[in-house]
């Protein structure tokens, strides 16, 4: 069956959350339109500051959902018969971009999606009971402490207002690196 998300929970995530939780609380203050707020965009991982989420935790629950990334990206891919599923080379990804988001009650986010980045991600910090799922293309993606949920940016996606206070999550948009050193391309204008 062709899924438009793949899904992982992180093992540590009752160490990690609690954490997470209150500083994306203490720095999300950026109006989302549909009422959510937000964190600082970052990219790479930073220590904690103002507008900023980070530390160890977070560094921690990155390098996992790293480790994670080729084979979900794999998965994801593997009823497409694309080349890139043939190719023996390194498929590297990384997390190029992230930001913490809280949903209170009656908050939510519009329709939209993230292209052109391949690939974006969701990580789920709280969900009180009651909140409100993702939805992907118009499909219901229940949500959950600890859930990760992968898939490809250009697909649209909201949350429709919850009905309680707290869902708070990391989200972030995941770039490819293709190892293309075995095909000693030259760039550049040629001399």
């Amino acid at each position: 069956m062709i899924s438009n998300y793949v899904m992982r929970v992180y093992p540590h995530y009752k160490d990690v959350n609690a954490l997470l939780f209150e500083q994306i609380q203490k720095y999300a203050c950026l109006d989302v339109k549909g009422c959510g707020m937000r964190t600082e965009f970052q990219t790479g991982l930073q220590d904690e500051g103002p507008g900023r989420i980070g530390g160890e935790p977070l560094s921690q629950l990155f390098g996992w959902i790293e480790d994670q990334l080729p084979h979900l990206a794999w998965t994801l891919g593997k009823w497409s018969n694309s080349a890139f599923n043939q190719n023996p080379y390194p498929h590297r990804y990384a997390i190029a971009d992230y930001w913490g988001m809280v949903y209170n009650r009656g908050g939510g986010s519009q329709r939209h999606n993230h292209y052109p980045w391949p690939l974006s991600f969701t990580y789920y910090v709280n969900v009180p009971e009651g909140s409100s799922c993702l939805m992907l293309e118009g499909e219901k993606v229940g949500v959950s402490d600890g859930r990760l949920l992968v898939f490809p940016a250009h697909l649209f996606h909201w949350v429709e207002p919850t009905p309680v206070d707290g869902r708070t999550m990391i989200a972030g948009n995941i770039s490819y690196d293709p190892d293309l050193s075995h095909l000693n391309i030259v760039s550049g204008p040629s001399a």
